[in-house]
């Protein structure tokens, strides 16, 4: 540049220095964007939604191609078959995909799903707290989060399961089984859940108050090794996105309505009920989410995997070993 003047003395070194960080930190206009095959069903992925809205994707360099699949199975079969490389999922189907011998980790939790999975129930059912639910027919789709959170609810309060009639419902029938009376309640996640709950069924107690549910970011191990800036770009993605789910922004919203078919009213209570999870616990020595502390998100994997393994869901375990990865997280926080 003809008119540009070169920077004298120790300020300037430091001004070249910050604009070369910059120009390295950020993918080159007009760049070729980097394709990522994710693997996810609609439901509470919130900063996915979010991300697609502020077009943090694409600031990161990534294209991101979203391939959807209704059974965590036919996922963890594209996982092994290595037709995905990134995946949304709840800690079973991360166990199935470890199982269908993906060699997949774990490398960031999204949130905690908890508050918006629940029981609703029929007002005619006579249910008025989970210890009624002997004898009544809920539905649920069996081996799910959802399934694990009835079980859960059903030992705290005493209750052998056994002693319920727990039907295997998919989520396209939730409704019309609710509607007919061919369940007395449903045990379900959101925004189906606070959908149904609008609709004349009472919201009689929700995952949360019986136990911890991390939903996850996974990927193929070898994705991870072999592109490992692909994978903080992702994380980094997600992350600045945050804002945009924390502030309820209406776009966002409007989306998610969308992608999930739900009303606004119902997808607003999902967003409130979800418990978001920072990068800096995912890396701490105290949290229950952490993948990098003994303490955390293995132990909460392991207890999963535990009662699988007791109802029959998995009738054998996966090698868990080296089965969650921060390198990505820790790249992204600048660590």
């Amino acid at each position: 540049m003809r008119n540009a003047r070169v920077p004298n003395g120790l300020s300037g070194i430091m001004s070249l220095l910050l604009g070369l960080c910059v120009l390295l930190a950020a993918p080159t206009v007009g760049a070729q964007l980097e394709t990522v095959r994710v693997a996810y069903n609609p439901g509470t992925v919130l900063r996915l939604y979010a991300a697609f809205e502020r077009d943090t994707f694409k600031k990161h360099g990534l294209n991101i191609e979203l391939i959807r699949f209704e059974s965590g199975a036919a996922a963890s079969a594209a996982f092994a078959a290595g037709s995905v490389d990134i995946g949304f999922t709840g800690i079973p189907g991360f166990i199935a995909s470890r199982l269908a011998g993906a060699n997949n980790k774990v490398f960031m939790v999204e949130n905690d799903s908890g508050g918006a999975e629940g029981l609703v129930v029929r007002a005619q059912a006579g249910i008025t707290s989970v210890r009624d639910l002997t004898g009544k027919r809920i539905g649920t789709v069996v081996g799910t989060t959802s399934w694990m959170g009835l079980i859960s609810a059903l030992q705290k309060a005493g209750i052998d399961p056994a002693s319920v009639k727990i039907d295997n419902v998919p989520p396209s029938a939730w409704v019309p089984a609710f509607q007919r009376g061919d369940v007395d309640g449903l045990f379900i996640w959101s925004p189906a859940l606070f959908t149904i709950a609008e609709s004349g069924g009472k919201l009689l107690a929700t995952m949360s108050e019986y136990r911890r549910d991390p939903l996850l970011w996974q990927a193929r191990s070898d994705f991870l090794s072999n592109k490992p800036d692909v994978a903080r770009r992702f994380v980094a993605a997600l992350d600045e996105a945050q804002p945009m789910v924390e502030s309820r922004d209406e776009k966002f919203i409007a989306r998610m309505a969308k992608e999930t078919a739900s009303t606004p009213s119902a997808t607003l209570k999902t967003v409130e009920a979800i418990k978001s999870i920072p990068l800096r616990d995912q890396v701490s020595d105290t949290s229950p989410y952490s993948l990098t502390s003994p303490g955390g998100l293995q132990t909460e994997i392991d207890a999963w995997l535990k009662l699988y393994v007791e109802k029959s869901i998995f009738r054998q375990q996966p090698n868990m070993e080296g089965a969650l990865d921060a390198t990505a997280i820790r790249a992204a926080m600048g660590k």
